[in-house]
């Protein structure tokens, strides 16, 4: 299990996790939001098969350049900034398995179809993964029990 530590972007976090990784075969990673695009940039690494993704905002977040001042982790949710504008070019390099769950059960009062966390149109900004569309927010897509059956059809398929 990854997790951001104070201070780290996500070139930091793919950098000990490829090394923590390292000699383990047949790797699906998983990823949730932020860990999603954790998930893009690990797929680069020959032992990892599958990525499956949940709410996870692949054209970045707008309130991430003011959130960026109080953690690191936000630089890499900046729209147009480096992480976000390679994630299509290294997903494509990679041409691995990647489905991707994306929430639509958000506030009403945005200007945007959301999750209450991250827009629809971001969680499919990517080109390529196989969608799904879930009615839940971006919190409880995680206790789904549709999100744990997708997820083990995907792995052992």
């Amino acid at each position: 299990m990854a997790e951001y530590r104070q201070n780290e972007t996500a070139e930091i976090v793919v950098e000990r996790l490829s090394k923590e990784i390292n000699g383990i075969d047949d790797l699906t990673i998983v990823g949730h939001s932020l860990g999603g695009i954790i998930g893009v940039e690990l797929l680069a690494l020959s032992n990892v098969k599958k990525l499956f993704t949940m709410s996870t905002p692949f054209g970045g977040h707008p309130a991430a350049f003011l959130m960026m001042w109080t953690q690191a982790m936000f630089r890499d949710l900046i729209p147009y900034g480096k992480t976000i504008r390679l994630l299509q070019k290294k997903w494509t390099e990679a041409n691995k398995p990647h489905l991707a769950i994306v929430t639509t059960s958000g506030l009403s009062f945005l200007d945007r179809e959301n999750d209450g966390v991250v827009t629809v149109e971001s969680q499919q900004e990517l080109m390529g993964p196989d969608y799904h569309h879930f009615d839940t927010n971006h919190f409880e897509v995680l206790l789904e029990e549709k999100t744990v059956k997708l997820l083990k059809n995907f792995v052992w398929e």
